[in-house]
C-alpha cells in the first residue's frame, strides 16, 4: 500500500470512530486573539490539516479567501456541510500534506494541527512545503502545543 493512501486510510478511520480528542469543537483562542487584535486581516489563507474546519467557517465569515486541506474525505464532508449551512464558501481539498501542491502561494498559512499529526520523520519535508505554500513575505500562524507540563503551551507567529 502506498504510503499516502495508508495515511488516508488512518486517518479516515479516526474521523469515522470519532477518535477526534484534538478537536476542541470551536474555534481556536489563538486565532480569535489574532483577529480581534488586527494582527490576520483578510487576504488569501491556507489551513492545512483543516479537520471539521472550525478555524475555515471563522475565517469565510471575516471574508478570507480559504483554502481548507485534509486527508480525511468524512471529515470534508462535514466542513462543507458546515459551510453550506453557514452559507458561507472555502476551497476545500481532499489531499495530502505531504503530496499536495498549490497552483499557487497563500497570503497567509494558519497551522494548528498539521505539525503534530505528522511523523517526526516527514516535519522537514513539511517545513519545506510551508515555505513553497507562502508567498514572499506572507506568515505563518502557528499554534504549537505540548502536554504534560504546566506551562506548556505556547503561541507564536513569525513571518516567513
Amino acid at each position: 500500500m502506498h504510503e499516502s493512501q495508508r495515511r488516508q486510510e488512518e486517518w479516515e478511520a479516526r474521523y469515522r470512530a470519532g477518535l477526534t480528542a484534538w478537536d476542541r469543537g470551536a474555534v481556536s483562542p489563538a486565532l480569535e486573539h489574532w483577529l480581534a487584535c488586527g494582527d490576520l486581516t483578510p487576504c488569501r489563507i491556507l489551513a492545512p490539516a483543516c479537520g471539521h474546519g472550525h478555524e475555515v467557517l471563522v475565517l469565510a465569515r471575516r471574508g478570507f479567501s480559504v483554502t481548507a486541506v485534509d486527508i480525511s474525505p468524512s471529515a470534508l464532508k462535514a466542513l462543507g456541510w458546515a459551510l453550506s449551512e453557514a452559507g458561507l464558501s472555502a476551497e476545500v481539498v481532499q489531499a495530502d500534506l505531504l503530496q499536495w501542491t498549490p497552483a499557487q502561494p497563500f497570503d497567509a498559512v494558519y497551522e494548528q494541527t498539521a505539525l503534530c499529526a505528522l511523523v517526526p520523520n516527514t516535519w522537514a519535508d513539511y517545513a519545506a512545503r510551508l515555505r513553497t505554500w507562502l508567498r514572499p513575505g506572507g506568515r505563518l500562524y502557528a499554534l504549537f502545543m505540548q502536554t504534560g507540563q504546566p506551562g506548556s503551551s505556547h503561541v507564536r507567529r513569525r513571518a516567513a
